[in-house]
């Protein structure tokens, strides 16, 4: 399957090298954002795989060409603003799961989704759409993951807790057992939460 990539950072690449290396898809380029055009049109991202354009070339790319994509965007917000804006375009969301993580047969990982090397996801685990967990994560059994979040590098979901959508769980922190953590939080790296806490209300990106 031909998939685009929209971004075209760091996460992109780092995306880009799960794809490449595991020989899961075959990379049609990126799109970026307007402002990226004049500096990065036409010019290699990672290999020899290019910069593309902006979303309004989107509808130009038919499905022989591009039938899928990824959004390899870091930002948690702009991520999911990405996200739905190009499912309108028909594309299909896929997920990226690294060979190098350790995931037990029966954990469910939506679309749109990356699993990053060496993360540990344990028995019946949830992981919703467009949700990035990144390398060295440990998910412990029976835990649900929201739909865009971010799930930091190092960190540790103990088992039978909820993160809602739209949070991130910041680098090497640890989220106790039987815990629920609210939609659109943000945990600072480096922290134990050992109680819940509430959802964070923000404007909703309409889906």
């Amino acid at each position: 399957m031909k998939i685009l990539i929209i971004g075209a950072g760091s996460t992109a690449v780092s995306i880009s090298e799960i794809i490449y290396g595991d020989k899961i898809f075959q990379i049609t380029g990126y799109i970026g954002i307007t402002e990226e055009n004049k500096s990065k049109i036409g010019k290699d991202i990672f290999r020899n795989f290019k910069y593309l354009g902006d979303k309004s070339i989107l509808k130009l790319i038919d499905k022989e060409n591009a039938s899928g994509f990824v959004v390899g965007i870091g930002d948690r917000y702009l991520r999911e603003l990405s996200y739905y804006e190009v499912l309108k375009s028909e594309k299909i969301p896929v997920e990226i799961i690294s060979k190098d993580s350790k995931i037990s047969d029966n954990v469910e990982i939506k679309t749109g989704s990356v699993i990053f090397p060496n993360a540990l996801i344990s028995h019946n685990v949830t992981i919703g759409e467009n949700t990035f967990i990144e390398s060295g994560v440990i998910i412990e059994p029976n835990c649900y993951i929201g739909s865009n979040c971010n799930i930091e590098a190092g960190s540790i979901i103990s088992g039978n807790s909820v993160i809602k959508k739209n949070t991130t769980i910041g680098k090497n922190s640890v989220i106790g057992s039987n815990l629920i953590i609210g939609k659109n939080r943000i945990v600072k790296p480096n922290n134990f939460i050992d109680s819940n806490l509430e959802d964070f209300e923000r404007k909703q990106v309409a889906e």
